[in-house]
């Protein structure tokens, strides 16, 4: 799910979020209870440099997340090439 607002013609910015759950585990028929449970957030900022050129940074982070859940952050740099 993504909310978006456009702060101006050409650069807006939106937040997001992300939800894992699945992931059992089983050994030989034995449950391992392996379940994941993750929640992140993210935030992007975007840039239309012209018409055909556009760049957008991306940030998110997990923030709730049970034993075997997903950990970490995210960094995402891209240029975006429309035709």
């Amino acid at each position: 799910m993504k909310r978006r607002h456009k702060f101006e013609s050409q650069f807006w910015g939106s937040l997001g979020f992300f939800l894992s759950h699945g992931g059992k585990t089983t050994i030989r028929g034995v449950q391992q209870n392996g379940l994941q449970k993750s929640l992140g957030l993210s935030a992007s900022l975007n840039y239309n440099i012209s018409l055909q050129w556009g760049l957008s940074f991306r940030f998110g982070e997990t923030v709730k997340k049970n034993a075997f859940g997903l950990d970490g952050s995210l960094y995402h740099l891209k240029l975006i090439s429309r035709f």
